[in-house]
């Protein structure tokens, strides 16, 4: 009957390990635009830094339900020289934006 406890107990904590590292890690950060870009599908790409250190001109695909209102911000941000408030997640395979704002 212990077995089978420690065995229960072992896979719980394995399963809970395996869960939590694959859960998406959605924060907000302020960054700079570095560049920004289209592909041929219409996938719309951002290079950002993050202004905390987190991230170094990294590119993240634009979800698709905001993406022509992400590239017009972009756009409109490396012309003006603003700053970006995001809502991504780069720990991801391929890194997301979900949210784009210009803050100033």
């Amino acid at each position: 009957m212990k077995r089978v406890g420690r065995i229960l107990v072992a896979a719980l904590f394995a399963s809970a390990v395996w869960t939590s590292s694959a859960q998406a890690v959605e924060s907000w950060f302020v960054v700079n635009l570095v560049m920004t870009g289209t592909q041929d599908q219409g996938d719309v790409y951002v290079n950002l830094t993050d202004r905390a250190g987190s991230f170094t001109e990294q590119w993240f695909r634009v979800v698709d339900p905001v993406r022509k209102e992400a590239l017009a911000i972009a756009l409109t941000a490396i012309s003006t020289g603003s700053t970006i408030f995001v809502r991504a997640d780069p720990d991801l395979v391929q890194p997301v934006v979900l949210k784009f704002f210009i803050i100033n």
